[in-house]
């Protein structure tokens, strides 16, 4: 699902026009952005937890077989819900087969 389709899918759904949803889409995105920008973690009950890794300099071995220096960094990551995995799984399961 693109962008564009989430704004339509959510002024249907609310009730409000697709340049209401829009804004509450943006809004929503930058509100997440600041927290997990501040280290902060952001948990939406049913979805999940947005949050960071803090990754430390290292060094690896490159394809070619140079050594490499890779920066320390902090990296976004999302953790599904348990009520979402179960959905996804329900939803995505094959029937059963009768005999």
């Amino acid at each position: 699902m693109k962008k564009s389709e989430l704004i339509k899918e959510l002024a249907s759904k609310a009730n409000v026009t697709q340049a209401k949803a829009k804004d509450i889409i943006n809004i929503l995105t930058n509100i997440i952005t600041k927290k997990l920008s501040k280290g902060e973690n952001v948990k939406i009950d049913g979805l999940g937890r947005f949050h960071t890794v803090t990754y430390n300099r290292h060094n690896i071995k490159a394809v070619n077989g140079s050594n490499m220096c890779l920066e320390p960094r902090i990296s976004p990551r999302f953790s599904p819900s348990k009520k979402l995995k179960e959905a996804v799984k329900t939803e995505t399961e094959p029937e059963a087969k009768q005999d």
